[in-house]
């Protein structure tokens, strides 16, 4: 008897959990973007496009916009510098602003030709996007990524749950025709800095990839030494690290539910890659005024939706009743002998 009560009960509240589950997964994306082989890829194997060009030359990449909906779509299309977040992952979200370093982003070389394409239901619709090559040869690769979002979907609804897709696909080009994306030439501590990321308190060191190859898989620890007292108040590791060409790395130390004092303190970073060593040391002052502004503006509260609190009200009364059931069932038998 207790287990089929239990089951009874588990059925009552997956009966009004699974609405809200269903409700979520007939909102996934339902469409994508798929490359169209180029004859000028460097990297056969790659999923994104790698591709030769010349100095000076135009050329043109193809997409395909896929809809797997029962319904037609308009996507918008977008080109994407690539970045580091705070990670150590590459980024081609184009939420990161570009270093004053990248003075030919991939942005200012391709460019869409169609910003927007509807895309009928169950069906696929091939685009082109344009690249114009500078006369002047550059070094390295340039990096980023062809960016699509379905339209209109930032905009509020009454949908209770709802999120946005954004899909893909790498763009790096080059003035030489070999594989030579990766090189571990150096790395800077470009700057420490004090500040509020996504509601938390956080000392934000820069570390500065000024070159145009991706400096991937490297290790990177750091430590804040509150210089008065002479004493590590905090510190940070990070493994697999990659930095995009001429991009920072927000290495980030999380204050948590600690306030920030002021004070002087000291920053060290230490970058590890192929048995090579990068040591940087930096001074830096958390001002009064700072310190305050800083721990107030941190201050965030949990939205919880409206439909979760109604389903914990619910279960809480129905575990209650079921309690109450079984405990006057127990009183009843005991009677009953």
């Amino acid at each position: 008897m207790k287990s089929k009560n239990r089951i009874l009960l588990l059925s009552m509240i997956l009966s009004i959990i699974f609405p809200y589950c269903a409700h979520a997964q007939n909102n996934m994306g339902s469409y994508t973007i798929k490359s169209v082989p180029h004859d000028k890829q460097i990297d056969k194997k790659a999923g994104y496009y790698y591709l030769y060009e010349k100095p000076g030359s135009t050329d043109e990449i193809k997409v395909d916009l896929v809809n797997d909906a029962s319904t037609p779509k308009t996507m918008e299309i977008k080109i994407t510098n690539a970045a580091t977040n705070e990670n150590g992952i590459l980024d081609y979200t184009g939420d990161y602003q570009p270093t004053k370093l990248l003075k030919t982003p991939l942005t200012s070389i391709v460019t869409p030709i169609q910003k927007e394409i509807t895309v009928p239901a169950k069906s696929t619709k091939r685009t082109s996007l344009n690249i114009k090559m500078p006369a002047q040869a550059l070094s390295g690769i340039v990096l980023g990524s062809v960016q699509v979002t379905e339209k209109n979907k930032t905009e509020q609804t009454n949908q209770i749950i709802h999120n946005i897709y954004n899909y893909s696909i790498g763009i790096a080009l080059s003035n030489t025709n070999e594989k030579d994306m990766y090189r571990h030439q150096s790395v800077e501590l470009d700057s420490v800095v004090p500040k509020v990321r996504l509601g938390k308190k956080v000392i934000e060191a820069n570390i500065l990839n000024p070159n145009p190859y991706i400096f991937a898989k490297c290790k990177v620890s750091g430590q804040i030494i509150d210089l008065k007292k002479n004493k590590q108040v905090n510190e940070i590791k990070k493994d697999s690290v990659s930095i995009a060409p001429y991009s920072i790395f927000p290495l980030q130390f999380d204050w948590y539910k600690t306030n920030l004092k002021p004070g002087y303190y000291e920053c060290k970073v230490q970058v590890e890659a192929d048995s090579r060593t990068w040591n940087f040391t930096k001074k830096f002052v958390i001002e009064k005024k700072q310190a305050k502004q800083i721990n107030e503006k941190s201050v965030f509260k949990v939205h919880i939706p409206r439909y979760l609190n109604v389903l914990y009200i619910v279960t809480t009364i129905m575990s209650f009743l079921f309690s109450f059931y079984i405990i006057v069932r127990q009183v009843k038998r005991r009677k009953g002998k």
